[in-house]
């Protein structure tokens, strides 16, 4: 296995991420199975680019470094491509920046690089170091239930007749580097900067796709009230495009059921603004308390009520917006639509 495989990490006004995740890298053993420890720089304007500079420097992993600086912003998908023109090694690991490296990990894809296909790993989330760790935990393993439960109980192969339901984003996988060559032919024309999905669907034409919990990351989602809750409203146009205009998912009648809220709402509005701010107290209230649904016990309703009360707000309203932006966009034109970038993970 050794100088067989490439990591490849996409970067973008992350410079706080480098050295933690090259230092994982280095205690956990696993650099000492990669032949290079690629980071793409999608032209950060921050320090980012100093930084890695400076870890390639001086870092223990340094003669395993290698940087590409783009001058351009091109988004995670083209970032992704330009960095697999840069190497030749058998396999390609795709991770993100923020991602961290246990001990054992290893051993796992020591046993996967023997057989055929791309394995995307799950993620490890430590919910007592932050209040964006633990909501951020405790909301997808509502919402995605039945993708935890498939990460657990070992490899669980995506296919056609499943993958509306369990076909998602990767933060990291494990992937012959010529299928993944082979996979970018295959995709669309047009904007698909950030679209995983999209990505991980025209691989299943190439080779087979797993999910594999014993792929597993230490990870984190952003730590800033404002970066954190903001990011729910930036995936808005991409729940929009997949799970309501396109597949149609598990998640398209809460979808439904929000809009029919919303359209009560302002048509009660134009009625009465004093019912309809009723109306509007009362779906606060409604909201806030779903944090029940997620939290698992009342210290934790307590610590995550605000935050999620506010996340949920955000992506609604980022919903909307998407909902009637993209239906606009389908009504008037017969151009072919392509999700949005989604912001670096």
């Amino acid at each position: 296995m050794a100088n067989d495989i490439t990591m490849q990490i996409p970067i973008y006004h992350s410079p706080q991420s480098v050295a933690p995740l090259l230092d994982s890298l280095k205690s956990s053993g696993l650099a000492d199975h990669l032949s290079k420890i690629l980071f793409v720089n999608d032209a950060s304007t921050d320090n980012t680019l100093e930084v890695l500079q400076d870890q390639k420097s001086t870092h223990a992993l340094a003669e395993k470094i290698e940087i590409i600086n783009l001058p351009n912003n091109m988004g995670r998908y083209y970032v992704n491509v330009e960095g697999v023109k840069a190497f030749d090694t058998q396999h390609l690991i795709l991770t993100n920046c923020r991602a961290q490296f246990q001990p054992g990990f290893e051993k796992v894809i020591a046993e996967i690089t023997l057989r055929p296909g791309l394995y995307s790993g799950s993620l490890f989330i430590d919910t007592n170091q932050s209040i964006y760790n633990l909501h951020w935990e405790r909301l997808h393993r509502l919402i995605y239930k039945h993708i935890f439960e498939a990460y657990e109980n070992g490899p669980f192969q995506i296919t056609e007749n499943n993958m509306a339901s369990y076909l998602i984003g990767a933060t990291v996988y494990l992937c012959p580097t010529e299928a993944y060559r082979k996979t970018t032919k295959l995709m669309p024309p047009g904007d698909v900067k950030g679209d995983d999905t999209t990505f991980l669907k025209n691989m299943m034409q190439v080779c087979p796709v797993f999910l594999d919990g014993r792929l597993a990351i230490k990870w984190e989602p952003r730590q800033s009230l404002w970066s954190y809750v903001y990011h729910f409203y930036e995936r808005s146009p991409n729940f929009v495009e997949y799970h309501v205009l396109t597949k149609r998912t598990f998640l398209f009648g809460p979808f439904l059921l929000g809009l029919i809220v919303s359209l009560t709402t302002l048509a009660a509005l134009a009625l009465s603004p004093k019912l309809g701010a009723l109306i509007i107290a009362t779906e606060v209230v409604a909201i806030a308390a779903s944090t029940l649904l997620i939290a698992k016990s009342p210290i934790e309703f307590v610590k995550m009520v605000w935050l999620h009360t506010a996340c949920i707000l955000f992506f609604g309203f980022g919903v909307l917006i998407a909902f009637t932006t993209q239906s606009a966009t389908r009504l008037f034109t017969t151009a072919p639509s392509h999700t949005k970038e989604e912001p670096h993970e």
